[in-house]
Protein backbone atom coordinates (compact mmCIF):
# COMPACT_ATOMS: atom_id res chain seq x y z
CA UNK A 1 0.00 0.00 0.00
CA UNK A 2 0.95 3.42 -0.79
CA UNK A 3 1.63 5.82 2.05
CA UNK A 4 -0.76 9.06 1.86
CA UNK A 5 2.23 11.47 1.84
CA UNK A 6 3.79 9.45 -1.01
CA UNK A 7 0.44 9.84 -2.69
CA UNK A 8 -0.63 13.51 -2.24
CA UNK A 9 2.98 14.40 -3.24
CA UNK A 10 2.61 12.30 -6.74
CA UNK A 11 -1.11 14.27 -7.24
CA UNK A 12 0.77 18.08 -6.46
CA UNK A 13 3.38 16.97 -8.81
CA UNK A 14 0.31 15.95 -11.38
CA UNK A 15 -1.57 18.92 -10.69
CA UNK A 16 0.91 21.47 -11.59
CA UNK A 17 2.22 19.63 -14.62
CA UNK A 18 -1.26 20.13 -16.26
CA UNK A 19 -1.70 23.13 -14.27
CA UNK A 20 1.31 24.60 -16.52
CA UNK A 21 -0.48 23.13 -20.07
CA UNK A 22 -3.55 24.72 -19.41
CA UNK A 23 -3.93 28.58 -20.77
CA UNK A 24 -6.19 30.37 -17.99
CA UNK A 25 -6.60 33.71 -19.66
CA UNK A 26 -7.61 31.57 -23.56
CA UNK A 27 -9.66 28.96 -21.25
CA UNK A 28 -7.64 26.37 -23.55
CA UNK A 29 -4.31 24.00 -23.31
CA UNK A 30 -1.35 25.51 -25.00
CA UNK A 31 1.56 23.29 -25.16
CA UNK A 32 4.65 25.31 -24.65
CA UNK A 33 7.38 22.92 -26.40
CA UNK A 34 9.95 25.33 -25.53
CA UNK A 35 9.06 25.29 -21.76
CA UNK A 36 12.13 22.82 -19.97
CA UNK A 37 9.57 21.16 -18.29
CA UNK A 38 7.57 20.25 -21.29
CA UNK A 39 10.84 19.89 -23.43
CA UNK A 40 12.23 17.51 -21.00
CA UNK A 41 8.92 15.18 -20.48
CA UNK A 42 8.44 14.63 -24.71
CA UNK A 43 8.90 11.28 -26.03
CA UNK A 44 11.12 12.22 -29.55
Amino acid sequence: KLPTSASNLYAKNVFNFVSNLYDKENNKININLEDEIIEKTLIK
